[in-house]
C-alpha cells in the first residue's frame, strides 16, 4: 500500500500536520470528505509553502462531518463530496457567504482484490458472478455511497445485491475492505483506487451512471482563520490546485456528463 487509507466512523483524526517549530504559526483546519484524503494531503503541502501556516485535515463522510459542524466541530473549511451538504449548512447560516466553490468532480470505480476473477465482470455482471460481499460507503451520509447505489440501480443489479452489501462509514473504509480482501467487490472513489493500485484492480464506472459528485468547499462562519480558509479554497481552484486534483482522478466541474 502506498499510504494508509483513513477509516474511522466519526472523525478520522488529523491526517496531515506539517512539522513546525514555531508554536505561533497559524493553522487552517479542513474538515474534508474521506475520498479527498490523498489529493488534499498533496495540496496542503504545496499551500503550506506559501501561506506561513500549517494545514490540519479532518476526514470523515460528508454527512458525518456536516453533523459535527452543526455540533461545534472546530474547523475553518468544509470540503464535501456533494454540493448539497454545503448548501444545507449555508442555508442555516453556518458558512461564510461568498466562499462556496465547486472545485472538482469525483469519479467512482469498481474495485476487487488483486488477482480476483471478478475484476473484468463489470457492474451488470455482478448479480450472476457469485458475489457474496460488496462494499460501498453508506448512502445515508456518504455521497460516494449514493453514487454507488445509483450505478448499481442503473445496471439493474441493485435489488439482487442489496442483501450482500457491506456498508462502510465512508468511502475510504470501503476501499480498505477491498484492499484487505474482506469483500469480493467494492465501489470506491477513483482517487483511492489510484492510490491502492498495487493492492487492488479496478475499472472506471461511467460518469453517466450516477449524479455528478461535485466536490464543494466553503469557509465556516465561525472560523478563526477565515482569511486562510479563503486562501486555501482559492488554491484548490487555481491552476496548480486543479493539476493536483487531476493527478488523483478528479476532473474540472465543467466537464460533467449528465446521467
Amino acid at each position: 500500500m502506498k499510504r494508509a487509507v483513513a477509516a474511522s466512523a466519526i472523525v478520522i483524526a488529523v491526517m496531515f500536520l506539517a512539522a513546525c517549530s514555531n508554536e505561533d504559526e497559524r493553522e487552517v483546519r479542513v474538515a474534508a470528505a474521506a475520498n479527498l484524503q490523498f489529493a488534499l494531503e498533496d495540496a496542503s503541502g504545496r499551500f503550506e509553502e506559501t501561506c506561513d501556516c500549517r494545514v490540519a485535515i479532518i476526514l470523515g463522510s460528508s454527512g458525518a462531518l456536516a453533523r459535527q459542524i452543526r455540533e461545534g466541530l472546530p474547523a475553518d473549511v468544509y470540503a464535501a463530496a456533494a454540493e448539497s451538504y454545503v448548501d444545507e449548512l449555508a442555508r442555516d447560516g453556518l458558512l461564510e457567504s461568498g466562499t462556496k466553490e465547486v472545485f472538482a468532480l469525483g469519479r467512482i470505480a469498481l474495485a476487487t482484490p488483486k488477482g480476483s476473477r471478478l475484476g473484468a465482470v463489470g457492474l451488470a455482471g455482478l448479480g450472476d458472478a457469485g458475489v457474496k460481499r460488496i462494499a460501498i460507503a453508506n448512502p445515508a451520509h456518504a455521497p460516494f455511497g449514493v453514487a454507488a447505489q445509483e450505478a448499481l440501480e442503473k445496471a439493474g443489479v441493485w435489488q439482487r445485491l442489496e442483501d450482500r452489501l457491506v456498508l462502510a462509514e465512508n468511502v475510504a473504509q470501503a476501499a480498505q475492505y477491498v484492499a484487505n480482501g474482506d469483500v469480493d467487490v467494492g465501489i470506491i472513489s477513483l482517487s483511492q483506487a489510484i492510490e491502492l493500485e498495487g493492492e487492488i484492480q479496478y475499472q472506471l464506472i461511467e460518469e453517466s451512471s450516477h449524479a455528478p459528485l461535485r466536490q464543494t468547499a466553503a469557509v465556516l462562519q465561525r472560523s478563526a482563520h477565515s482569511d486562510l480558509g479563503r486562501d486555501f479554497i482559492g488554491f484548490l481552484i487555481s491552476e496548480e490546485g486543479k493539476a493536483i486534483m487531476q493527478r488523483y482522478g478528479y476532473s474540472e466541474p465543467h466537464e460533467v456528463v449528465s446521467p
